[in-house]
């Protein structure tokens, strides 16, 4: 092979993989962009709904929690968000989740409202809920992920906590991403 067929391959090479490298490098900063906040979280009346029908023995499966999480994307480029898996726990213990595949577009510089809802688990104590929130200590806490995509190649996992009480007051809030 001639020497300037070399220089020329190698110089395609080296252009290919520090573009490749610039890319990735963009995509990782990019993710990072991506924050989750609660929105409002109006429980109270649900939560007694749901406990007087499950006194009734009827079925609890058709009653769900309401959570708007809003999603900032601060980032230049649009993002998809995938999948969204988290845990409701009552004081400790496992009361509700939510789990979806789904696909929602981020603009990009853009803020969005991501609405879902907690199903209650089939060994769900809402009796001791119905007492507890009666008196007003009842403390929520949601713990779990969301999944983000900006290309076939960049796919990061959001994690979420969130401590608050049935009214809504967000006691502490934590979560990936740079909410400034």
């Amino acid at each position: 092979m001639k020497k300037q067929t070399k220089v020329v391959l190698g110089l395609f090479l080296t252009i290919g993989v520090v573009g490749v490298a610039a890319y990735f490098i963009r995509q990782a900063r990019l993710l990072k962009s991506i924050c989750v906040k609660a929105g409002n979280i109006d429980w109270e009346g649900a939560l007694l709904e749901a406990v007087q029908v499950y006194t009734q023995g009827q079925s609890i499966t058709e009653f769900s929690l309401p959570l708007n999480l809003t999603l900032i994307n601060n980032s230049n480029s649009e993002v998809t968000i995938k999948k969204v898996d988290m845990d409701l726990y009552a004081e400790g213990d496992l009361i509700g989740q939510v789990s979806t595949d789904f696909e929602q577009i981020l603009g990009k510089k853009s803020e969005t409202i991501l609405n879902v809802d907690f199903d209650f688990t089939q060994d769900a104590n809402l009796l001791a809920l119905g007492a507890a929130e009666l008196l007003g200590s009842l403390d929520f806490t949601i713990r779990g992920t969301i999944t983000a995509e900006a290309s076939v190649f960049e796919t990061i996992e959001i994690t979420y906590l969130s401590t608050f009480n049935a009214a809504g007051l967000i006691s502490s809030e934590k979560s990936g991403g740079d909410c400034k």
